[in-house]
């Protein structure tokens, strides 16, 4: 296992690039985007928070891993070794951040390197029939990039669920501009798919759903426009319905995949008024 090793060290040496969203994450969590103030204290419950998230494959990371190491059958014990191969010796990743010529040195804690081995999920294999199915469907490059999606979706995989990928690929073509973010979001919905169901009125329960999560969203926010935040807890009213242009992107976005998938899809329309329930 001492390739593997290897190669994850690579990995981590080559350093990450502090992204927007990163940034925002770390204002969030102690109150500054600046990295400086970040190292000054490290060891604090906020620092290791941002380092569990630093340290997680992305996702050209996952995608180098599959066409590398995919084929390979790793076991639990494989997992261990490659764990215990990484914690001897010392791992340091350059942070890169927006505008700054030079990086910032990070020694990464020998847990941090842990969770990042358990997030690339080594032991993953998928099932013989969705194996089938993904060499029938994709050629290597386009497999190895559906397969490290694929790698880290919770559903079991059974019958309907392979079939449902099946029909994705079968009608969404994998050059096209939207495939991988909607073969992700289809992924993230699988294991609420019964085989009770057909992927259309699947999709249609899931917009439903987001359109009733939207329009109690948008009542919450009427009602925030027109009075005070306070008054509004003392009433009961909970701020949990979500964000407006979240919901909004969701339904897009069945609405994108049903069209391709089916041809059609369906609309609702919204209640004249929609009272917020506090008990909802």
């Amino acid at each position: 296992m001492t390739d593997l090793a290897g190669w994850v060290r690579e990995v981590l040496a080559r350093g990450i690039h502090l992204a927007a969203d990163l940034l925002a994450c770390l204002e969030s969590l102690i109150g500054s985007a600046d990295i400086e103030v970040l190292l000054a204290d490290i060891e604090s419950s906020e620092a290791a928070s941002f380092l569990d998230l630093l340290f997680s494959p992305d996702a050209e990371t996952r995608y180098a891993y599959e066409a590398r190491w995919g084929a390979r059958r790793f076991a639990q014990q494989d997992v261990r070794a490659v764990v215990a191969a990484l914690a001897r010796g010392r791992v340091t990743a350059p942070l890169y951040a927006p505008g700054r010529r030079d990086p910032w040195y990070l020694a990464v804690p020998a847990d941090a390197r842990e969770a990042f081995v358990q997030r690339l999920n080594i032991t993953w294999q998928p099932p013989p029939d969705l194996e089938r199915m993904l060499a029938t469907r994709l050629g290597d490059t386009h497999r190895h990039r559906v397969r490290a999606v694929l790698r880290h979706v919770r559903a079991p995989w059974h019958a309907h669920q392979v079939a449902f990928i099946d029909l994705l690929l079968a009608k969404l073509a994998p050059t096209t501009a939207d495939f991988e973010k909607d073969l992700a979001f289809l992924c993230s919905l699988l294991d609420e798919f019964g085989p009770g169901q057909t992927p259309f009125d699947f999709l249609m329960a899931k917009k439903h759903f987001y359109f009733q999560a939207l329009c109690k969203s948008m009542a919450f926010e009427r009602r925030l426009r027109t009075g005070s935040m306070e008054v509004m807890m003392l009433q009961g009213v909970r701020a949990a319905y979500g964000d407006v242009e979240r919901w909004r992107a969701w339904m897009r976005q069945v609405d994108r995949i049903s069209l391709v998938l089916f041809g059609g899809t369906r609309y609702f329309q919204a209640p004249l008024m929609v009272s917020v329930d506090p008990e909802a």
